[in-house]
């Protein structure tokens, strides 16, 4: 495993460790997290497939997913 997915597994657990509980309003119910440690992940994701923003939108789980079936 490269560094940048371990990167990615690193953020993505602080992601879930920082989850302060939950906020359910008339949409819905919601996690509480870290916004920057969103932002974070989101960025390390974005680089580690060479994406062309660091916003990872649909078209882009397409491609991640893709990759990751072929290893």
């Amino acid at each position: 495993m490269n560094e940048e997915m371990k990167y990615i597994i690193e953020l993505a657990t602080l992601l879930v460790l920082s989850r302060s509980g939950d906020v359910s309003t008339k949409d819905g119910s919601f996690a509480t997290v870290d916004e920057n440690m969103i932002i974070e992940l989101e960025s390390a994701i974005a680089k580690a497939f060479e994406l062309k923003s660091d916003d990872v939108n649909n078209t882009d789980f397409i491609k991640i997913m893709d990759y990751l079936n072929k290893q």
